[in-house]
């Protein structure tokens, strides 16, 4: 379990089959695919991400994008990654390191991991020390932890290519909040929330919406 800039993530070694179906076990997470955090290599930084994967110019830039938003990308057939990582699915939600303890960490391992979100599957994602080695301890080995206080938790944000775009899918950390201009101005204020556990709010008003995280 790594602490990062917006909460934990546990890592193992995606292309080990043992140790991603023990972190399924562990986390209860059976078939949801899990997102993959490739060493930033070669000239654009994505030479290692192609050993797994169809990387065409739209996923490029969105890969290389300074939010690292998780991308979905179709993975190569004869990649390394486990099967379970992605169970019955031809596309990986695949990122690069965002901080610079997630570069030391990839560059000493040399290969992809496992990158899903620190929690037990329904639970929000963990920020606080004491609480992750509390709510985590039957699910990771070991803990790295550091001292840069984590204000908000925040979700990796997850962007899917469409139509030669890369459309976001859930706003999470590096875009969210996020502010957009409405076509037309609003006769007062309006507040919109999700009907479930998982979901964004939208405040607008005037001619703003300004969208949350993913909650």
């Amino acid at each position: 379990a790594v602490r990062g800039i917006g909460g934990y993530h546990l890592l193992c070694d995606a292309s080990s089959e043992a140790a991603v179906r023990r972190l399924r076990d562990r986390k209860r997470r059976p078939d949801k695919p899990l997102a993959v955090m490739f060493p930033q290599r070669g000239a654009d930084g994505l030479d290692a991400a192609r050993e797994d994967l169809e990387i065409g110019a739209v996923e490029q830039a969105a890969l290389r994008d300074p939010a690292r938003s998780i991308v979905l990308v179709s993975r190569r057939a004869n990649g390394r990654l486990a099967p379970s990582v992605a169970p019955g699915l031809g596309e990986v939600g695949a990122f690069l390191p965002y901080s610079p303890l997630h570069h030391l960490l990839l560059a000493a391992f040399g290969g992809p991991v496992v990158a899903t979100s620190g929690n037990v599957s329904g639970e929000p994602v963990l920020i606080d020390p004491v609480e992750a080695e509390r709510r985590l301890a039957t699910v990771a080995d070991a803990f790295l932890h550091h001292d840069r206080p984590i204000v908000r938790p925040a979700d990796d944000s997850v962007v899917r290519i469409a139509a030669g775009r890369a459309r976001p899918i859930r706003l999470g950390r590096g875009v969210a909040p996020l502010e957009l201009e409405l076509p037309a101005e609003l006769p007062e204020p309006v507040l919109a929330v999700g009907g479930h556990l998982k979901l964004t709010v939208a405040l607008a008003w005037g001619r703003r919406v300004v969208v949350s995280p993913h909650v």
